[in-house]
């Protein structure tokens, strides 16, 4: 998958942790092989510094590529156009945020969060592992209530809760650490843990 902004655009960054190159015009990401109807959230952020006029805009275009396989190969190529709505700033206070975007962000977040963990147990700072661990899991519980996915963030949450006893010298074991990588892993590649 390739993204590629526009010249009013600046592209800060894509938040799943999917091999990333830069290319002409844009980035390139390296989603991996998707099975039968798998679906896959990829996130992306972007800045736009000035706005000539208000309304709508289109500010990338998304380039998926991909081979289906069955009796023949056949390479596919299909360009999506991203179009957002400027509007002003107190009209944009006054909407409402997408729920499903900000439950894959907070996911994506929690996923960062135990990888930071497990980088900060690997060094024996288990404390700040811990706090690292319990601020995602507040922000899971935060954004949990009134969500259509509030039972993947319930899920999310009790699997970081139930690493908070393993952040010490004498738990913290490299099945551990294998687990917490493996968990964190999944999720960033849009495969829940």
């Amino acid at each position: 998958m390739e993204i590629r902004p526009t010249a009013v655009v600046v592209l800060l960054s894509v938040l799943n942790d999917y091999p990333v190159t830069e290319v002409p015009g844009g980035l390139q990401i390296q989603i991996g092989d998707g099975y039968g109807d798998e679906r896959r959230r990829l996130l992306f952020q972007f800045h736009i510094p000035q706005v000539a006029s208000l309304g709508p805009a289109r500010i990338a275009d998304v380039v998926l590529r991909y081979v289906s396989v069955g009796e023949n190969l056949v390479a596919h190529e299909t360009t999506i156009p991203v179009v957002v709505n400027l509007v002003s700033a107190d009209e944009a206070a006054a909407r409402h945020l997408n729920r499903e975007v900000v439950d894959e962000v907070i996911l994506l977040q929690a996923a960062r969060a135990r990888r930071e963990a497990t980088e900060l147990a690997d060094a024996g700072d288990y404390d700040t592992a811990r706090r690292v661990l319990e601020s995602a899991v507040d922000a899971l519980r935060r954004t949990e209530v009134g969500s259509h996915r509030a039972a993947e963030l319930a899920e999310e949450a009790e699997k970081l809760t139930g690493h908070f006893g393993t952040m010490d010298s004498s738990a913290y074991t490299a099945l551990t650490r294998k687990q917490m990588r493996n968990e964190s892993w999944r999720r960033n590649r849009g495969r829940p843990s």
